[in-house]
């Protein structure tokens, strides 16, 4: 069927951290808090380098992802 493309929102970043593979290396130098569950915190250490990887486009209202 058809591929319907459309900008990330934060809402999408639950999938797609859920999609990140294990073996994944993420930021080492992104704070750990303790007590904190291993996956949520993979989560929230994907979701802060992807939030340095997009660049917030306030005349079109998306943020694109810089590569």
């Amino acid at each position: 069927g058809p591929v319907l493309l459309r900008p990330v929102t934060d809402a999408d970043l639950a999938a797609l951290a859920a999609l990140l593979p294990d073996d994944v290396e993420l930021d080492p130098r992104a704070e750990q808090f303790p007590g904190l569950e291993d996956a949520r915190d993979r989560q929230r250490r994907f979701a802060q380098a992807l939030e340095r990887t997009v660049r917030w486009s306030a005349t079109h209202g998306v943020r694109a992802i810089i590569a």
